[in-house]
């Protein structure tokens, strides 16, 4: 845009020196050329027509050489319907990603608990119930698969220690020495 808000060049088709597609766009345009403090700033705008959101942008042309005194100012403007915020998309994904993740996480930790460590955290107290002696706690596999096979020969050692143990309790009682007069 020149300094009059008259178009010198599109990024689409146009006539040299039209106006602005917009009545709030020549305002833009004078806005982002005033002069703050050093010089003029870049500026924004959001236009609402109806159910249409367009966002419109004016940025001076402040460079240096021969073109810093032209008062040329750069206006961009496009419906924000159409926007594609390709950053913001991104992030919503890998969010989404890292909460899937997360889930999956989840299910597979409570799933481990439930069938590996809570039956090794059993079988455990049944070995230490065995070890301390205890004859009379039968053990039940509740699973079949490795650790039901542990809990199943445990079980058969219970019951191999019992009967060891009812053979020895008969055994004395049946052979007691001196009691055949020798």
């Amino acid at each position: 845009m020149n300094t009059e808000a008259r178009t010198l060049a599109a990024s689409d088709g146009f006539r040299a020196f039209e106006g602005l597609p917009n009545d709030a766009l020549p305002d833009l345009v004078r806005a982002a050329n005033v002069r703050v403090g050093a010089g003029p700033l870049e500026n924004g705008l959001l236009i609402r027509d109806g159910g249409a959101v367009t966002v419109a942008a004016a940025a001076p042309f402040t460079g240096g050489g021969v073109a810093s005194d032209v008062g040329w100012t750069v206006v961009s403007w496009q419906n924000a319907a159409r926007f594609e915020i390709t950053a913001y998309e991104r992030e919503d994904r890998s969010v989404l990603a890292s909460l899937l993740g997360l889930a999956l996480i989840v299910v597979c930790l409570g799933w481990i608990h439930l069938v590996v460590v809570r039956p090794l955290r059993a079988l455990a107290a049944g070995a230490e119930k065995l070890a301390d002696g205890d004859l009379k706690t039968v053990h039940y596999p509740r699973y079949q698969d490795e650790v039901g096979a542990v809990v199943r020969s445990l079980e058969l050692i219970r019951q191999q220690l019992q009967a060891r143990r009812q053979t020895q309790a008969r055994r004395p009682a049946e052979s007691r020495p001196g009691a055949g007069g020798r």
